[in-house]
Parts: C-alpha cells; structure tokens; sequence
C-alpha cells in the first residue's frame, strides 16, 4: 500500500483513460474496469452492474465468476447491498457478512458462496444513478480504513470514466452490450428452471449445484448453463426478450 493515498488515484485515473482509448466497446472496457477495481488488494473480486431503461439490473462487466455469482444472487432475491446502492445513490458497505442483519435471504447465500465482505458504489451521471461498481472480499473486515478510502477514491475515479464512455458510446453497441449481458442471465435462469425440475428443489439450491459444476470444470457459468439446456432439450438455449 503507497504512503501516499491519492498517488494511487493518480495512477488509476491514467490507468481508465487509457482504457477508454484501448478498448473497442464497452463491454470490454467495463470488463477491464472490473479487473483493476478487484487489484486493489488481495482476495477482492468486482462487478459491475448496470440497470437497462426497464430497471432491470444487469451485469456488464466482472473480473470473475465469483462476483458474477455474487451479483446474480442479489438479482435472484431481488435484496443486497447492489441493489441498494443502486436505489439510494449511496455507498453501502457489508463489513462482515457473518455479522450482516440486511437483506437476511442474499447475506445467508452469500455467505455460503464464500462472501466476507463487499462495497457497492454508485456510478452516478447527470445526478441519476446508472449503475453500480461491486468490489467483493472473501473475509469479513478485509478493508482497511486505508484501502476503504483507496477504494472508495477508486471506484469515484471509475465511475466518471463509466459515465464518459457510456455517453460516448453509439447507442446501438451499447444495446448489443446489455443484450449479451441479457442473453447470459437468460441462459442461466433457463438452466435454474431445469435443474428445479429435474431436482425438485429451490431456486437457490439450483443456483448452488450450477455454480458447483461451474467451479469443478473451471468453466464459467453461462457456457456451464448453455451445455445443460442443450444436453436436455436437444435445442440451444431460447433467446433473451428484447430490451426496453
């Protein structure tokens, strides 16, 4: 950790720049954005979610399949400190899930899923709140009032360069952008209503036994979810429906 605290913000300030420059799309560009948001110290993983002009979240960019699990678990109960943020336009901070009182259905699974604790920024433009930076650990209290900061000043950072690019980009890759993000939580939803079926069991126990299968092949979750709907209707998974 640099002595000097906004030394760092420096370097990441030039670090997104270069990133608006280097990359095609936005798709890409949030993906690498979610990467360096999880280097800032060990353990962490980042997601960043979105919400389409129908409000429904989304994520757009992940620097694994662990925040994507995290985020998509938070979608599933409609609860958590994302959605939140989202919602209220302020930084919510879980500092030990273990010891979390909010949103009981997300923390319980969470914490299951090896959460210890996240912060949830909003990316705010044009005062509206556009989106979420998720930056998750996986032990309660891994930040440190110095790396609070460090990562509340980088995701401050992130977030005007989110919203530069986002109204910089055309609006018809934007739509191709969410409309994959889309078509990848509706081959996973497809994937969860056929392991409930075939399990007889809940939502959050079919979403476990994806995840489990995800993680023992070391194949990401929708590419997992794409090969069971294949393998057991015989057709690729249906189409996401349209964006609004």
């Amino acid at each position: 950790m640099t002595n000097d605290p906004f030394g760092a913000s420096r370097e990441q300030i030039r670090a997104l720049q270069e990133l608006v420059l280097a990359t095609d799309t936005l798709h890409d560009f949030l993906g690498h954005v979610a990467r360096e948001a999880a280097s800032i110290g060990p353990g962490l993983s980042c997601g960043i979610t979105v919400s389409t002009h129908s409000r429904r979240p989304l994520t757009v960019g992940s620097s694994n399949a662990t925040a994507a699990a995290f985020d998509e678990t938070q979608y599933s109960h409609g609860e958590g400190p994302c959605l939140e943020a989202m919602h209220t336009g302020a930084i919510i901070e879980v500092t030990d899930a273990t010891e979390e009182t909010r949103w009981s259905r997300y923390i319980a699974h969470a914490a299951d899923l090896g959460l210890g604790a996240s912060l949830s920024t909003p990316i705010i433009a044009n005062g509206a709140t556009i989106g979420v930076i998720n930056i998750y650990g996986n032990t309660p209290r891994t930040f440190t009032a110095d790396e609070r900061s460090h990562a509340h000043s980088y995701a401050d950072q992130a977030a005007a360069a989110i919203a530069v690019a986002t109204r910089l980009a055309h609006q018809s890759q934007l739509t191709e952008d969410l409309r994959a993000a889309m078509a990848s939580r509706t081959t996973i939803d497809q994937a969860l209503g056929i392991l409930m079926g075939q399990l007889r069991c809940s939502a959050d126990d079919a979403f476990a036994v994806l995840r489990r299968m995800s993680q023992d092949t070391n194949t990401k979750l929708r590419d997992v979810a794409t090969v069971l709907i294949t393998q057991t209707t015989g057709q690729p998974p249906c189409p996401p429906p349209p964006i609004t």
